[in-house]
């Protein structure tokens, strides 16, 4: 209550509220089909002053917002991004590092179901002018700002004022929540067509196509490239094609459009020339009840991944705003021929993200539940709550209930924000760190292999063509090499000349040479007599008692007491047999270290060292 009285929310007088609104939203419809006309607030004639003080603070705060936006997405990728290709990058790195010469049929090729023949034209020479893969994150940072600064302005002049609602375009397109686009080289492929969707929705919502040919000329250029992003833009560009042909027929110009729907149809259809369908495991069968559950669960992200804690109420909510948008913008289509190509061009790009959406749950449902919620598809989404959210300014319902659609989307956005900023940091810490240690390692000069066994699960799963890209890498010196030196070159490894004494145990016991581990933790530490650059250590062992077949063994190693015997940067584990009889086992430590830490299993054990051999470089 405005008066600070209390306030009636029991069920009956909510369920009034909202039948009231809808009751409204149906009247201010219809008047919308007759007005087909911007808003026009009757305040600014009365108080024409006042409303212009009122939408100038109103544009500054909202680009004050943009601003903060901007800087928290480029802050991210200065935080969390890195100069280290991860899963699909390490695909690009054969061509990217010249181990295979660069040749046109690169760019057709497909990685997994996708051709990304734009953002590899793109991809490649920003490669060799940098060497960095952050070069590729901060492009698609820059697309995202500006894309979303001329929807903030497009908005205005729609409107003929600023609007606070106008927050929603940098809170929906800038969070960090949007991680996995914005710390991933290869995902400008991403970015790519989402800004060629939005370049042509702006060009359609304000109809200068109709008034400059350059703009239409832009428009079909737009929609030509589509095709070139993918999976992605092949769903985006059908809706702009009909779109197009339908303007060329009932118009009959510009011609440009009909040239552009013939070479879009071209070019989806030359995609799937030589295409191969990914052999992938595909755990389920493909139903309607799966996937009508994935579409709701890509809906449930269209304002970031923090509305996947909010599914299915935050899926069918957004899902429900493409079905009112749609609805209105065909309803004004058949009651306003004056309107009808604009409301047409803007129902075809709410149904392009539609059906971008529906494709998305169609392919993935077979993955099961939660297939629809990665962050990615975040950025796909949005664009869609923009086309809806500029439909509302130029077809008024009423400039009460415009108006407070977009507060709405706005007030959602905001609501989500710190959610979606939890969800970057999340995803970004582990990337990061996965990164950090593994160019550590390659710095204190482990091989390539080495690193690729030990790294693979946070880099990329297939270890032999990581090790290999490492390589190329290496010899071009870029991506993690890029200012590296190698601290051994070719020095050999060769028997270590240092004594290796036991000094200690945990949880376990020596008894008539053996070690005996009581628990899940036990464990003995062994000092090297003088510090090594030591290469690999070989644990020559014979179990005694074990509690299965196979034990879990591992080492850790240590340098002066300044570091302890870390999890990640100074360990390894092997999976050995347990079963009696002397064995060995080789561990590559490469790395320096004074102390060594063995623990035989993480179950009790009884267990006889035979001996422990070292190689070093020293």
């Amino acid at each position: 209550k405005m008066d600070g009285s209390p306030g009636d929310y029991t069920a009956p007088t909510v369920a009034r509220h909202v039948l009231a609104i809808l009751g409204d939203l149906t009247l201010s419809l219809r008047a919308a089909t007759v007005a087909g006309q911007p808003m026009k607030d009757d305040s600014t004639d009365q108080l024409p002053g006042h409303r212009r003080a009122h939408s100038d603070g109103a544009a500054i705060a909202t680009n004050v917002v943009w601003v903060a936006m901007s800087a928290l997405v480029f802050a991210y990728i200065w935080k969390y991004g890195r100069n280290f290709p991860y899963m699909e990058d390490w695909e690009l790195v054969p061509t990217l590092s010249g181990a295979t010469p660069f040749r046109l049929g690169w760019l057709v090729e497909q990685t997994g179901e996708h051709r990304y023949i734009l953002a590899k034209a793109i991809l490649y020479p920003l490669w060799q002018l940098t060497y960095d893969g952050r070069s590729s994150m901060l492009l698609s940072a820059a697309l995202l700002s500006a894309i979303t600064l001329a929807l903030m302005i497009t908005a205005r002049r729609l409107r003929g004022h600023g609007s606070l609602a106008d927050v929603f375009f940098p809170l929906a397109l800038l969070h960090t929540g949007h991680a996995e686009t914005l710390i991933f080289f290869i995902q400008l492929c991403f970015v790519l067509p989402v800004v060629l969707f939005t370049v042509a929705l702006l060009l359609i919502v304000t109809g200068r196509w109709e008034r400059q040919p350059a703009a239409a000329w832009t428009i079909a250029v737009c929609v030509v490239l589509l095709p070139l992003n993918g999976a992605i833009g092949l769903l985006l560009a059908p809706a702009f094609v009909a779109w197009m042909a339908w303007v060329v027929v009932t118009r009959r110009t510009p011609a440009v459009f009909g040239v552009a729907a013939f070479a879009t149809t071209a070019l989806a259809a030359l995609y799937f020339v030589g295409y191969q369908r990914p052999s992938t495991f595909v755990p389920l069968e493909r139903t309607v009840r799966g996937s009508l559950r994935t579409l709701v669960e890509v809906f449930s992200v269209g304002l970031g991944p923090g509305g996947a804690w909010l599914w299915p109420w935050s899926g069918i909510a957004i899902g429900g705003v493409f079905a009112i948008a749609a609805i209105g913008l065909t309803v004004v289509a058949l009651r306003r021929p004056h309107e009808r190509t604009r409301a047409i061009g803007l129902l075809a790009c709410v149904a392009a993200i539609g059906l971008l959406v529906a494709g998305i749950a169609w392919g993935r449902t077979v993955i099961g539940p939660g297939a629809g919620i990665p962050a990615r598809y975040a950025l796909l989404v949005a664009p869609g709550l923009c086309a809806a959210f500029l439909a509302s300014i130029v077809y008024v319902w009423s400039p009460t209930t415009s108006r407070l659609a977009q507060l709405v989307l706005a007030a959602c956005a905001a609501g989500l924000l710190w959610s979606n900023v939890e969800v970057g940091r999340e995803y970004g810490r582990p990337r990061a760190a996965a990164a950090d240690v593994a160019r550590e390692r390659l710095a204190a000069g482990t091989p390539s292999p080495v690193v690729a066994a030990r790294y693979a699960e946070g880099l990329y799963p297939n270890v032999g063509p990581l090790a290999a890209a490492l390589e190329m890498l290496r010899a071009q010196r870029s991506g993690p090499f890029a200012g590296l030196a190698d601290p051994f070159g070719d020095r050999p490894c060769r028997p270590a000349e240092v004594a290796l004494t036991q000094s200690g145990v945990h949880d376990a016991s020596i008894v008539n040479g053996r070690l005996e581990c009581r628990g899940n933790d036990g464990f003995a530490v062994y000092a090297l007599s003088a510090p090594a650059d030591v290469c690999t250590v070989t644990v020559v062992y014979e179990f005694v008692s074990a509690s299965a077949p196979e034990a879990a063994m591992q080492i850790y190693w240590s340098l002066d007491g300044a570091n302890g015997f870390e999890e990640i940067r100074r360990n390894q584990s092997i999976r050995v047999d347990s079963s009696p009889g002397e064995r060995a086992v080789r561990f590559d430590v490469y790395d320096r270290l004074d102390r060594l830490r063995l623990d035989p299993d993480r179950q009790p054990c009884v267990i006889r060292i035979v001996r422990i051999e070292l190689t070093s470089r020293d």
